[in-house]
């Protein structure tokens, strides 16, 4: 049974990464994560994500990640949460229309940060400002998909 919920594509080793998230040290984990991530995606070298390895980001690693996260924090992080969350907000048809759709996709990503806990008084917090605590709001981490650029190959800000 462990075995399974440990499965990786890549020949990645998840037993850390179990091991942080069942002591609740969520800090390290969110850091092992993301370590993994760019493992896996083979972009250790570039320490970021671009759009073109989250495209081609193994399946099974992302669900063993996304599993750990959602067992060890009783649902409240991981990357299904984070998806529930932004299929609420994008599926809200109280958006107004009268704005373009860069707009309303803009203020729709500012309201995903907002609910998540990773934008305070209209910026974006740094990492080093997020809350690693089960009590952070749902969906606050990982944090690692919130690196991701804006462009196809250019690294965070």
């Amino acid at each position: 049974m462990l075995k399974e919920l440990l499965a990786s594509a890549v020949g990645l080793d998840y037993s850390q990464l179990h091991r942080l998230l069942l002591e609740g040290q969520w800090e390290a984990a969110d850091q092992e994560t993301r370590k993994l991530m760019l493992t896996a995606a083979g972009r250790e070298q570039d320490g970021w994500l671009d759009r073109k390895s989250l495209q081609n980001f193994p399946c099974t690693d992302l669900y063993t990640i996304d599993q750990l996260w959602l067992k060890f924090s009783q649902k409240r992080f991981g990357f299904s949460t984070q998806q529930h969350i932004w299929d609420n907000i994008i599926n809200n048809p109280n958006t107004p229309q009268k704005t373009s759709l860069n707009q309303r996709t803009s203020d729709k990503i500012e309201q995903f940060g907002e609910l998540l806990g990773l934008r305070f008084n209209g910026n974006w917090l740094k990492i080093n400002e997020l809350t690693f605590d089960i009590s952070a709001p749902q969906g606050h981490l990982p944090s690692t998909l919130f690196a991701v650029p804006c462009g196809d190959d250019e690294p965070p800000v």
